[in-house]
């Protein structure tokens, strides 16, 4: 995890990193994610990702917070967030890039999540449609009985 430390009005605060997730949905309540890692070295890339960010806007400093996964869940989950883990190499993370651009791709894995379940919930049922449709609840059943075959008019 990445743990924040910046000052407002005079007062320091500190906090773990989050991003609200699936902003494009609207949901209620918003959905702000802890971000976690499972790579040391992402943790360590994407922390000065944040500290490069935050020494151009002058207002505070990040560091990288080694943390057993239970706790860093119950915490997250004991301030109301939920938690977001960054796999191996599901991010490719360069200390030049623009925080925003890498925001960007954290959020979409994160959202994923949320995009997954709104789908799963729209989709047919198509055996429960057929029912519906047809009125049975049995798939219909091929006759199997012997060919009849048409006889020749008799040609006279």
């Amino acid at each position: 995890c990445i743990e924040l430390y910046r000052e407002e009005d005079g007062v320091q605060k500190a906090g773990f990193y989050s991003l609200e997730m699936a902003e494009d949905l609207k949901l209620d309540p918003k959905q702000h994610h802890v971000i976690a890692f499972e790579d040391p070295k992402d943790s360590k890339n994407f922390c000065y990702i944040i500290q490069a960010h935050m020494e151009m806007l002058g207002n505070g400093t990040a560091f990288v917070v080694a943390r057993p996964p239970k706790d860093a869940f119950r915490d997250a989950k004991a301030n109301g967030f939920n938690v977001t883990v960054i796999r191996k190499g599901e991010l490719s993370l360069n200390v030049d890039q623009p925080l925003e651009e890498v925001e960007e791709q954290i959020s979409e894995i994160g959202s994923k999540i949320y995009h997954d379940k709104i789908m799963r919930e729209r989709s047919v049922n198509i055996h429960s449609l057929m029912k519906g449709v047809f009125g049975s609840n049995k798939p219909s059943q091929r006759r199997r009985g012997p060919k009849q075959t048409l006889k020749k008019p008799d040609e006279s």
